[in-house]
């Protein structure tokens, strides 16, 4: 498993933030880790938290795993 991103952070938190458009957002946090999706697969992702305005007293955002080789999402969990 490589070790190096070929995804940028600044690209994988664009791939975040697209999947958030309908939201004003606040904040996010992004760190690089090996994630285990399954057992015996390993990925090197970013895990991205993106914070939105609170909407109709609803907090807004959620966490994103994206890959960091490929920056395709691995998964999406919306606060909502």
């Amino acid at each position: 498993m490589a070790l190096e991103p070929k995804t940028s952070e600044h690209d994988a938190t664009e791939i975040a933030l697209d999947c958030f458009r309908d939201i004003y957002v606040v904040k996010t946090q992004t760190r690089l880790a090996v994630v285990c999706l399954n057992k015996d697969v390993q990925k090197l992702a970013w895990i991205i938290e993106v914070q939105g305005d609170v909407k109709d007293d609803l907090v807004q955002g959620g966490e994103l795993l994206v890959d960091a080789i490929s920056g395709d999402i691995l998964s999406f969990y919306p606060y909502q």
